[in-house]
């Protein structure tokens, strides 16, 4: 990656590039106290897609094990590359 000192200062340091992330975040913090208000957080985590998927992680055996591997392979063909 080569440092262009002209790019940095005329579009990565210009506040409009950054806009799209900002607004991006505004809407996301709306939605989240929208959904936290109308569901509740608790009862929100509870139903939540990634929590079951969790809980079958941590009470099931062989997902678990599956979930080991695949880390075990990803460090060993970090270490290899």
């Amino acid at each position: 990656m080569v440092r262009n000192d002209e790019y940095f200062a005329k579009v990565f340091m210009n506040p409009a590039f950054h806009f799209s992330s900002f607004l991006y975040g505004m809407v996301m913090c709306l939605v989240y106290l929208r959904f936290k208000k109308e569901r509740g957080f608790e009862a929100a985590l509870r139903n939540s897609f990634s929590s079951r998927l969790m809980e079958m992680i941590r009470h099931n055996q062989a997902p678990r094990y599956l979930v080991y591997m695949i880390g075990l392979l990803c460090m060993a063909s970090a270490v290899v590359w």
